[in-house]
């Protein structure tokens, strides 16, 4: 037998016993095979060639074939070819159909071509140029481009792989998937795009990778690896979970939503088809789509979870550290920022506007820069809107604004732009819990409430309170007392004032304080207030108390002004009024109103040939210290009583020396009065010189009453002269020497008043 028989007479006995039982299969309801392709003529290199063909592979699936050709190597080429596996428990039946085939019966692998057909029990169908099936494995490979169907979902790709036991379809090289759920309109229709996708309709997923995009919705996502989840049945998407590199772009005409999202990995969740969630970790952060004022602009958190409702953002929550920024008050500008270790976020379902937001966890605020100058408030915790009933300080949108509260260790510090701005020049203000409200778009504080142990610390200014209101736009800073709290405080470097209320205006600053004012001006060495010139009636060094009923500082003309019944003292030194204002630039001091001074003097002692001291009490309606020329002025019925003399009239000046503690002379005009101990003066002016006790009247005329030993003798002239010590006078040029009045007894009210014994001296009466 030659070498070739053999193996064609066992072709001929397998053609046989197949060709009967495919004559059988055939016969059954079986589909109609694809038309042969046209061969002219048998194949010349086959050793056997026939009609119709069944081969039984090991997992129980069969080709058959219209037309077969054997070769000697064993290989067989099939026309007409269709593979058939029945369904099974846990399979569903599946069938290829090309309109050629060529393989090994032995190894089951089979390279079929010409129009090759797929379809599964569950309803895929998919067409491509040409595959390979391999019986052994169930695997279906397609290395030309593929397209499927199944259901509202549509499949390509420019290479394939059909898993047929686990009913999973590979999609390689550019991998299309749309999604198309039974619905109306484009909008509804998912396409996903990548280089590979797995697809397991049966569980409902899908796998991309190697860089995917989605389009959904009107949104595009971006991930280097995606998970789909899905409805099998409406074709209708689940779950997408996007990993490496995951982007979300939103809509173009979503009113609510953002720009974009971004993070390392984002799990999106839809309901009904309808986005509902998506979580983003690992340096995460979303992008505002709309620029108006007070709306979202970047947010930054490690995750960041959001919520959606009818399409657009609804709810925002940051952990592990986040950072929101909005736009500013002009549409595109940078707005406020707002940076915790929490961040909840709730957005109006109308617009992306900001309904209400909480932070916790080391949260600060940043405004923008404004008139030269930032803003930061930090604290433990911030509730932004939420209509918080215990807010007092705004009344939230009502005002314009948003209402806030800032709870735990608030701080709010304001500083310079400039670069050469240092810490030192910062406003800082804290407070167990601020109240506020926030305006021009979220980018502007527009009031300000601190509650709970309240300090400023203001360039030399430092102050405190139970409780405080600020006023950004005028930068006035106003502190009150809690009816059983402390009454507030201000210190700087002039020494401090205590009110029942102090506004300070930071820009000046000026100060105001009102009710139960106290406080004390001192001058320290440490003290750069240079400018600030103290009268020389008070001792350099030694502080100077006061109470009020209020207290003004006016920064630009550097006066201090305490009204309502003041009264400032050093020691024995007291000025007393209505209101009292220094002017520190020269340390001159103006009073009025029921004005009332002690001073203490040194005052020229002929018996003594010294300098003593003394205490000398002024009054007028007003009062007038020149603190260059070191001269007071009294006016309006004044008067100035010191140990053994009472001067009165409608203007008293002294003149002091250098030292503002040394009398030079006494000047005083209009209805002068003298009270001395032996001696009552009347006249139209006097000028009383010290370092010689001389007193010089002029008037019409000038009456000057003696006593001695109850007896009276009156001197009159138009200038009349005479000393502190001695008996003469001189009268219009004449001398008179004292002797007893021949008239008797001084009529009544020629006795002049004792002294006061609060008032005591060390000088001897003259």
């Amino acid at each position: 037998m030659a070498v070739w028989q053999r193996p064609v007479r066992i072709g001929l006995a397998s053609f046989a016993l197949t060709f009967a039982v495919t004559l059988l299969y055939n016969m059954s309801d079986r589909r109609p095979s694809r038309s042969a392709s046209a061969v002219a003529a048998a194949d010349p290199t086959a050793v056997l060639e026939s009609r119709g063909a069944h081969i039984t592979l090991g997992d129980g699936s069969v080709i058959v074939a219209d037309r077969q050709f054997a070769y000697d190597d064993g290989s067989a080429r099939l026309l007409g070819v269709e593979v058939i596996v029945p369904a099974g428990e846990e399979r569903t039946d599946f069938r290829i159909r090309s309109g050629e085939a060529a393989g090994v019966e032995r190894t089951e692998e089979w390279r079929l071509a010409d129009a090759v057909t797929i379809e599964t029990g569950d309803g895929l169908l998919g067409t491509t140029s040409e595959a390979s099936y391999a019986g052994a494995t169930g695997i279906v490979t397609m290395p030309e481009p593929a397209r499927f169907e199944q259901g509202g979902m549509q499949l390509e790709g420019d290479a394939a792989r059909y898993d047929r036991p686990r009913g999973v379809l590979h999609l390689e090289q550019r991998a299309v998937v749309e999604l198309r759920p039974n619905a109306d309109g484009d909008d509804a229709r998912t396409r996903i795009t990548a280089t590979t996708a797995e697809v397991d309709r049966a569980a409902g997923v899908m796998h991309f990778a190697a860089g995917a995009t989605i389009d959904a919705g009107g949104r595009r996502m971006q991930a280097d690896r995606v998970v789909l989840r899905f409805e099998p049945e409406a074709s209708r998407i689940d779950a997408i979970e996007l990993a490496g590199s995951a982007r979300v772009l939103g809509g173009e005409a979503a009113g609510s939503d953002v720009r974009e999202m971004s993070a390392r990995t984002i799990a999106v969740t839809y309901r009904e088809g309808e986005l509902q969630s998506a979580t983003l970790a690992g340096d995460a952060r979303l992008r505002g789509a709309d620029t108006a004022p007070g709306r979202p602009r970047d947010l930054s958190a490690p995750t960041i979870e959001v919520a959606y409702r009818g399409g657009g953002l609804e709810r925002v929550t940051m952990t592990e550290g986040g950072q929101v920024e909005l736009f500013g008050d002009r549409p595109g500008a940078a707005g406020l920022t707002i940076d915790a270790g929490f961040v909840e976020m709730t957005l109006r379902a109308e617009s992306a506007d900001i309904d209400a937001l909480r932070a916790r966890e080391g949260v600060t605020l940043a405004f923008p820069a404004e008139g030269g100058s930032r803003r930061r408030i930090r604290s433990q915790a911030l509730d932004l809107g939420g209509g918080s009933e215990e807010t007092a300080a705004g009344q939230g949108e009502s005002s314009g604004g948003l209402a806030a509260v800032f709870d735990g260790n608030v701080e709010m510090r304001e500083s310079g732009v400039d670069r050469a701005a240092s810490a030192q020049d910062d406003r800082v203000m804290r407070a167990d819990r601020l109240e506020a409200v926030l305006g021009g778009g979220l980018a502007r504080l527009a009031e300000a409430r601190f509650v709970g142990s309240v300090t400023l610390a203001a360039g030399s200014i430092r102050a405190r309170a139970d409780q405080a209101t600020y006023a950004p736009a005028e930068a006035l800073f106003t502190l009150v007392m809690n009816p059983a709290g402390l009454a507030p405080r201000m210190d700087d470097e002039r020494g401090f004032v205590q009110a029942r209320r102090i506004s300070i205006d930071l820009d000046g600053p000026n100060v105001e304080a009102t009710a139960d004012v106290k406080g004390v001006l001192s001058e320290t060495e440490a003290s750069d207030a240079a400018s600030a010139v103290r009268p020389a009636l008070f001792a350099a060094g030694d502080p100077v108390h006061f109470v009020a009923g209020l207290f003004s500082y006016d920064a630009a003309e550097s006066l201090a002004t305490y009204g309502g019944g003041a009264r400032l003292w050093q020691g024995a030194t007291e000025f007393r009024g209505g209101r009292v204002v220094v002017d520190e630039t020269t340390g001159n001091i103006t009073a009025e109103q029921a004005v009332q001074t002690r001073t203490t003097m040194l005052q020229h002692d002929e018996e003594l040939s010294e300098a003593v001291e003394t205490v000398t009490v002024g009054r007028g309606a007003t009062l007038f210290y020149d603190n260059q020329e070191r001269r007071v002025t009294y006016a309006g019925r004044a008067t100035l009583t010191s140990p053994g003399s009472t001067f009165g009239g409608g203007t008293i000046e002294l003149f002091l020396h250098e030292d503002a503690r040394t009398l030079d002379r006494i000047r005083i005009a209009d209805n002068v009065t003298l009270e001395l101990d032996t001696r009552s003066v009347t006249a139209a002016t006097l000028t009383y010189d010290d370092r010689e006790g001389r007193y010089d009247l002029t008037g019409r005329p000038v009456s000057v009453i003696e006593r001695a030993a109850g007896e009276c003798r009156e001197t009159t002239g138009q200038v009349v002269s005479f000393y502190s010590t001695g008996d003469s006078i001189t009268a219009d040029g004449q001398s008179a020497e004292r002797t007893a009045s021949t008239s008797g007894r001084c009529a009544a009210g020629t006795t002049r008043d004792a002294p006061s014994a609060a008032w005591p001296s060390s000088r001897r009466s003259r």
